[in-house]
């Protein structure tokens, strides 16, 4: 290294050269100067961050990856140590307790996590969380408001889940709702009950089931974000949904049977009387995609003719499948309260008798 001189030309002895000024004039100096040449330039980076940021929160996060590699998966969860990694924030099994104590203990620490592995670089963020478990409300609460295109797919509690647990899914889907993320709610009798049959892995039931629905909206994750944000400008953030996946003409006759079929397997308790805006997403093979478009055209103008808004996307099914089935997924934008409200009745039993596990608690 070359002699460490100020702005002046005044050589600095190695004491001198600590401190900013020069010991003689008081001018800079020139350390940038003094390593030319013998320190090398640092190599310019180029950060690429995945499109889709997939978070299960009080899940388990699916052994086999998404086809789609422009997607980050990641999980919250308990375990039975605390643990950080790029892909998992673990807390402690043995420190379950309220989401109250999850929320004031590992708040920080989680914010810190979630912007170490990138998950505001996102262009698009899916939280996958049962808000029945106790970690719920943290993994909300951690998410900044300022993290545009955010979804929430909640698993919620119902009249088969205990006190405690609608307290806490009460408290989880208002926190999500506060921040302003579209929720699109699936309740814990309708997980229990959910059964479909895939190409890719037969029979699944139960939450495994999810699975394809959430492989369908990450797929359509653009017109699924464009759809909810419209919902948003008209005030509409809670959703519900249905699924009928792998059907065929042997047990529809039609696609027309298809979409009146589904009508009884809403997500949460709710009719169509309830329903505001209604989005289809249907994954078929090219020929039957115009007999989807055709079909949901005449069904939306017969039996949602009162919609505020409807939409429907096409998408052919698994990279050009030559088989007959068809998927079809809707995303129902419904009146304000539904995906809340049957809880509250839990939330003020235990709040009334607990101060501290209520609403006011989180920021």
């Amino acid at each position: 290294m070359s002699m460490i001189k100020c702005i002046n030309g005044h050589e600095q002895s190695e004491t001198d050269g600590l401190n900013l000024k020069c010991s003689i004039c008081g001018g800079p100096i020139l350390f940038k100067e003094a390593c030319v040449g013998v320190l090398s330039n640092l190599p310019r980076t180029d950060l690429t961050f995945e499109k889709v940021s997939v978070i299960f929160a009080g899940l388990s996060k699916p052994s086999s990856s998404f086809e789609n590699k422009d997607i980050f998966v990641s999980s919250i969860s308990l375990g039975d140590k605390e643990a950080e990694a790029v892909d998992a924030f673990t807390l402690m099994r043995a420190e379950a307790g309220s989401w109250l104590e999850f929320y004031l203990k590992y708040l920080d620490k989680l914010q810190r996590w979630m912007k170490f592995v990138g998950l505001d670089r996102s262009h698009y963020r899916l939280l996958i969380v049962d808000t029945r478990k106790s970690i719920s409300v943290l993994a909300l609460a951690a998410i900044q408001k300022s993290w545009k295109n955010t979804i929430v797919l909640a698993i919620i509690g119902d009249q088969t889940s205990t006190l405690i647990e609608q307290n806490t899914s009460y408290v989880a889907i208002w926190t999500a709702l506060k921040k302003g993320f579209p929720v699109i709610a699936v309740t814990t009798s309708y997980v229990d009950e959910l059964i479909f049959y895939t190409e890719k892995s037969g029979l699944v039931v139960r939450s495994n089931a999810l699975m394809p629905i959430i492989d369908h909206l990450v797929l359509a994750i653009d017109n699924v974000m464009d759809v909810l944000g419209n919902d948003a400008r008209l005030g509409i953030r809670e959703h519900c949904l249905s699924a009928i996946l792998s059907a065929t003409e042997k047990v529809y006759p039609s696609v027309e049977s298809a979409l009146f079929a589904q009508e009884s397997s809403f997500s949460i308790n709710a009719t169509k009387s309830d329903v505001a805006t209604t989005c289809l997403l249907a994954f078929a093979p090219p020929d039957a995609l115009i007999r989807i478009d055709k079909a949901f055209a005449k069904y939306r103008r017969e039996e949602l003719k009162d919609l505020v808004g409807a939409d429907h996307q096409v998408y052919p099914r698994d990279g050009g499948s030559v088989s007959s089935l068809y998927d079809l997924v809707l995303i129902y934008g419904v009146k304000e309260g539904l995906t809340y409200q049957p809880l509250k009745r839990g939330y003020d039993s235990v709040a009334s008798k607990v101060s501290e596990l209520s609403l006011e608690k989180v920021a």
